[in-house]
């Protein structure tokens, strides 16, 4: 509540759609709120939120939201089927679910394929890749361009870092980035405001 309260800056609350939590955003009042897919036991988001599958329920929050003048933004993946319900649901925003594309980023340019953590999916040859990766950055473009065509605003985040963040700055219809996990473990070793204005730098 005092982050919402005295911020000088409009505060993004990412939640679930458990009633519960729903009732605290009205509660506290946000400037937007982006609805994930996100359950107790998950440390992250894996995948965009399912709005087709739960339009009925996203119809609904979208009004109480509305009513209580709290913009609605909803975590998708990069779909037109995705894009068009979101717009028929009556939200503001979405944010395109980057996960994939940093996904082959981080296999195609890292050492990822070669540590414990590897995508067993995503371990293929590098040209195999390279086509993924032009394939993933084109579905992130054109669900950005369906988007703002139907009037939505669009944000993008994910997976985003310092070193794949470039193609997707080059989309111009996306206007806002979530990449906060980044920042912060690149703070580790340069200190918070370095961190920032590395990243700042990057997006300029």
């Amino acid at each position: 509540m005092k982050i919402i309260e005295n911020a000088q800056v409009p505060v993004n609350l990412e939640c679930s759609i458990n009633e519960e939590i729903i009732e605290k955003v009205l509660e506290l009042h946000p400037h937007r709120a982006t609805l994930v897919p996100e359950k107790r036991e998950e440390v992250t988001t894996e995948g965009g939120l399912d709005v087709i599958k739960n339009k009925m329920r996203m119809i609904e929050i979208a009004k109480r939201l509305k009513k209580g003048h709290i913009e609605l933004s909803l975590f998708i993946d990069p779909t037109s089927a995705m894009v068009e319900a979101s717009h028929e649901i009556g939200a503001q925003w979405i944010e395109l679910h980057t996960g994939l594309y940093a996904n082959i980023y981080a296999m195609l340019y890292s050492n990822l394929s070669r540590s414990a953590h590897s995508i067993k999916a995503l371990e293929l040859d590098r040209a195999s890749l390279h086509v993924k990766l032009i394939e993933a950055t084109h579905e992130l473009e054109m669900a950005a361009k369906y988007a703002r065509q139907l009037g939505l605003r669009v944000a993008a985040g994910h997976g985003l870092n310092y070193h794949n963040v470039k193609r997707i700055l080059e989309i111009k219809e996306i206007c806002e980035l979530n990449i906060g996990q980044s920042i912060i473990a690149r703070s580790v070793f340069v200190g918070f405001e370095n961190a920032i204005k590395e990243m700042l730098g990057l997006l300029r």
